[in-house]
């Protein structure tokens, strides 16, 4: 995951929340929210961090709309609640399925808006997404399943870390990064092409800011 900063919501949801007795269900202009989102998130899924499009995307509400608690109702024109999601291999059977798809309505925990989760969030060299937060791993390996083998999200993030580490090599050999040129490399993975994140950028900017970590030492 990366951390989202959510920014403004469209006009036109700003708009109808004014009407009396507005739902999501009645809200006509989602592509409206669809378009904010991929632009917030630089069109990779909130989640598993997959390459996404307006066709190819869902409108997920972190606090579900038919949350355990019954207050999903209450965030379910909350722009804030909302995140720019992958379709988690929806025609797949359950064990196969990732992201929204895979969690349904059940709670989430750890939460991509929140910057202090996303730092506790860690990749091992063959795409193993986890963390030392019990909570934060239970919802990445179980209500999520982003360590699913056969939804490549490991190979994915796997190829990633090697990109990585092969244009590293080409900048300078291991032993010469030095705190100047990673900060630079980081700064070169993230800016966007076209509007549009690196897939499995998370990954990257943990295994950049590791480098940095070790060459402080």
């Amino acid at each position: 995951m990366i951390y989202i900063k959510k920014g403004t919501e469209p006009r036109s949801l700003t708009e109808y929340k004014s009407q009396p007795c507005a739902t999501y269900d009645g809200y006509r202009e989602k592509d409206d929210v669809r378009n904010a989102l991929l632009e917030e998130q630089g069109y990779i899924c909130a989640y598993c961090m997959r390459r996404i499009s307006k066709e190819q995307m869902k409108i997920e509400h972190w606090k579900a709309q038919n949350a355990s608690d019954g207050a999903g109702a209450e965030y379910a024109l909350s722009y804030r609640n909302m995140l720019g999601v992958c379709l988690g291999n929806q025609s797949s059977p359950h064990e196969m399925q990732t992201c929204d798809t895979h969690r349904g309505n059940a709670d989430l925990f750890v939460d991509p808006r929140d910057a202090t989760h996303i730092a506790q969030i860690l990749y091992r060299g063959d795409g193993t997404i986890y963390s030392k937060n019990s909570q934060i791993d239970f919802d990445l390996n179980e209500r999520l399943n982003l360590n699913c083998e056969s939804a490549l999200l490991k190979q994915g993030r796997k190829e990633a870390i090697q990109s990585l580490q092969a244009y590293l090599k080409c900048q300078r050999a291991k032993g010469q990064w030095t705190p100047g040129l990673l900060q630079k490399v980081k700064q070169h993975f993230m800016t966007r092409q076209d509007g549009k994140n690196r897939i499995y950028l998370g990954a990257i900017l943990f295994y950049i800011d590791y480098y940095m970590t070790k060459t402080a030492k």
